[in-house]
């Protein structure tokens, strides 16, 4: 059976909708019901908090910075912790 172009065309264009929602808008259960989006967000924030910790680690020197990758935690000298939160 040979589908015309323009139905064939139609039809990609449903597909095409279709994988978008369910690859990039929808929660996935294997980024904790987060949208693709969201987690990369949280990841992005994640590095720059801890590359902004490397920098202050490399000027400052006696200050000791322990990163974590839990929950955006940052500890100092093991004595309290700065949570990264929005």
């Amino acid at each position: 059976m040979v589908v015309p172009s323009a139905k064939r065309r139609a039809i990609q264009k449903i597909v095409e909708q279709w994988r978008k929602e369910y690859d990039q808008q929808r929660p996935h259960s294997s980024l904790k019901y987060q949208t693709p989006d969201e987690f990369t967000a949280a990841c992005n924030q994640r590095f720059q908090a801890t590359e902004t910790l490397r920098k202050l680690q490399t000027t400052k020197r006696n200050l000791n910075f322990k990163v974590s990758s839990y929950r955006g935690q940052v500890s100092y000298k093991e004595q309290f912790y700065i949570h990264l939160n929005n």
